[in-house]
């Protein structure tokens, strides 16, 4: 009996090495904002899901002085991103959209394919924080896709990219997910690519297989903070109910929170019936 069980965990290890890696599949909670497009970070943007592209796809230690965050908010039929990035050494060195240089590509789909890209709807944006570097789209069909508007600024450590996608192939509403993932390229003035920032995808197969990309959630709850709450309030218990393994972008308490009632949106909203609600309608 013994050796039976031996003989089954040293299967059963065996099977387990020889399984590939996959990415996770991350996921981002949307709230919603309607957002003004010109690089700089507006209030709502304290209250959206901010993540890390936390994976080095190149397989080199991440370092020390450089990192990039993203963030997404929705209203209407556009998604808004965000993304911050600190980088002391910036370069822009290569040719237009090539990732070669320091920047941002956003991989964005709206018919939820998934599989071999780039088919129908789905998009690859290159993000280049200098004038004339940036590539939209650098793949995908040009003349099918949506209204695309992006700004950036420089920081005293590194810049901010906002961009935004106009969906036309689908309609946004609460509780719908979308496709995306998100890329920083770090490069040096010799055109090398000394580190590789990813968000879902963690072996940069991304740019060929949309199955490796995350989701965007799109919540009905407006990225601002309940009324009487300010934002610090709001993020530390956020990350109370996070730790407590509750989704800390709903409220799970809402009929003992005094604040709700007092928060007038709640009952002017006119999205609340059509759309938590369609037994109003």
């Amino acid at each position: 009996m013994k050796k039976l069980l031996a003989l089954a965990l040293v299967c059963l290890m065996v099977v387990s090495l020889s399984v590939p890696a996959l990415a996770l599949g991350e996921e981002m909670i949307v709230k919603r904002a309607k957002i003004t497009v010109d690089g700089k970070i507006d209030s709502a943007w304290a209250y959206a899901d901010r993540q890390e592209l936390g994976y080095i796809k190149n397989k080199v230690a991440k370092p020390t002085d450089s990192s990039a965050f993203v963030s997404a908010l929705w209203n209407d039929n556009t998604i808004y991103f965000l993304f911050e990035i600190t980088d002391n050494d910036p370069s822009f060195n290569s040719t237009a959209g090539d990732w070669k240089n320091d920047g941002i590509y956003l991989y964005l789909e709206e018919l939820g394919i998934g599989g071999k890209v780039f088919a129908e709807g789905q998009y690859q944006f290159a993000l280049i924080p200098k004038d004339g570097f940036s590539q939209v789209p650098r793949r995908g069909d040009a003349a099918a896709m949506g209204a695309f508007e992006y700004a950036y600024t420089e920081t005293a450590a590194g810049y901010v990219i906002e961009a935004s996608y106009t969906f036309v192939k689908t309609e946004l509403s609460a509780g719908k997910e979308i496709k995306a993932d998100f890329q920083y390229n770090d490069c040096n003035a010799k055109k090398e690519r000394t580190h590789n920032f990813g968000w879902s995808d963690e072996t940069d197969a991304a740019v060929s297989d949309g199955n490796v990309w995350g989701t965007l959630k799109l919540s009905l709850q407006k990225a601002k903070a309940p009324a009487g709450k300010p934002v610090d309030k709001v993020k530390e218990e956020a990350a109370a109910e996070e730790e407590r393994g509750l989704d800390p972008f709903v409220e799970v308490d809402w009929y003992t929170n005094k604040d709700w009632y007092t928060d007038e949106d709640w009952y002017t909203d006119v999205d609340w019936v059509t759309e938590l609600d369609p037994w109003f309608n």
